[in-house]
């Protein structure tokens, strides 16, 4: 590593860890302000409260790294600019390439490091501090004696298109996988062939099928719609009954609050073509994986606009950045509804963001070329 390089990457780092660790502070206070007051309610132990914070850390990376980058990138070029050290280097015939390169190579690594993250160890932190969660919850109900009336969903609808199955379930109790008055209305190309009704089922998680109590089968003639015949059972497996219950509870949850696990589990269970119930699901899925490349094009936006920009002060520098966020955020947004209403493929809708702020730096280099 020459002098140069050495002296360019480790004066920027310093920038870019003081800002990680401010940006990460701040969104760690702003949840300890939200949740202490329900680790305290729950009684929770001074372990799993740390144990929730420190599997929180990894999860908040695909927000906080690209824009600890380009505040980063922008206050430390700028103030090169301010100083007038990048027209001295320049001066000496160096290239803005030969001058930024560790900053290129830093943001490639940043790209890959995020992108490793994203597609497992987020996943998996996202998915322990729910586990965390869920363990001070059924804690609580247990010396409440009140197990089965805690974490009850309401009206869980679950319609599997590819398997020709519409679920509704009056009450599903997430923590036991217990659910409650039990309807399955089971058709073929539009036409209901037979409905199951039962006042509760659990799902067997060894066996991977469900289990339905008290209920009644009933079998309709395809073409006429009258019944065939109509079965009670106290008990009965349903071994083709294989829906996840956890595919299920997702699909009831908002796409943020889903870690890439569990939205590909969702995903693989249903058919997404022309399926609008689950196009946020997939928008939200496909967002993930691009918030990969969100650092080489943060690197590739910042350079020039840094390097060519306001001389005054470099907090300018991080006003732009602000702004730039703000142009991004709305452009996902627009992309998310477009593809939501499926006007746009859920892969175009993700990588619209992206497409946009690439057109831009292109904009950029060429006006300082």
């Amino acid at each position: 590593m020459k002098l140069l390089d050495r002296y360019i990457f480790l004066e920027w780092v310093k920038v870019f860890l003081l800002v990680l660790v401010a940006i990460t502070g701040v969104i760690i206070v702003g949840s300890m302000f939200d949740d202490l007051p329900d680790f305290i309610e729950q009684k929770a132990s001074l372990l799993d409260i740390l144990n929730s914070y420190v599997y929180l850390v990894p999860s908040l990376f695909p927000i906080t790294i690209p824009i600890s980058l380009l505040v980063s990138l922008l206050f430390f070029l700028g103030n090169l600019r301010r100083n007038n050290e990048i027209v001295a280097m320049q001066a000496s015939g160096i290239g803005l390439f030969q001058i930024t390169r560790m900053l290129w190579i830093s943001g490639f690594v940043l790209t890959l490091i995020l992108g490793i993250f994203n597609a497992s160890i987020i996943p998996l932190s996202v998915e322990r501090v729910k586990k965390i969660q869920n363990k001070l919850v059924v804690s609580k109900a247990e010396k409440e004696d009140a197990v089965e009336s805690t974490g009850i969903i309401s009206k869980l609808v679950f319609d599997n298109v590819a398997k020709g199955r519409l679920w509704y379930v009056q009450g599903f109790n997430e923590l036991t996988h217990r659910a409650f008055g039990v309807n399955v209305y089971i058709h073929d190309e539009g036409t209901e062939i037979a409905r199951v009704m039962a006042s509760e089922a659990y799902f067997d998680k060894e066996q991977g099928y469900w289990v339905l109590r008290d209920g009644r089968e009933t079998e309709f003639k395809s073409h006429e719609g009258g019944p065939v015949k109509s079965i009670a059972f106290d008990e009965k497996i349903f071994s083709d009954f294989t829906e996840d219950p956890d595919v299920m509870v997702s699909l009831s949850k908002k796409p943020r609050h889903l870690s890439l696990f569990q939205l590909e589990d969702l995903l693989g269970e249903l058919d997404y073509g022309g399926n609008p119930n689950i196009a946020n699901y997939a928008v939200k899925y496909q967002s993930l994986l691009a918030s990969s490349l969100s650092c080489l094009i943060v690197v590739a936006i910042a350079i020039p606009f840094a390097a060519f920009g306001v001389r005054s002060n470099p907090m300018v520098g991080v006003s732009k950045a602000i702004m730039l966020f703000f142009v991004y955020y709305v452009i996902a947004n627009i992309g998310g509804i477009l593809g939501s209403q499926l006007v746009l493929s859920a892969w175009f809708a993700a990588w619209l963001p992206n497409f946009a702020m690439i057109i831009f730096a292109i904009f950029l280099y060429r006006k300082v070329v």
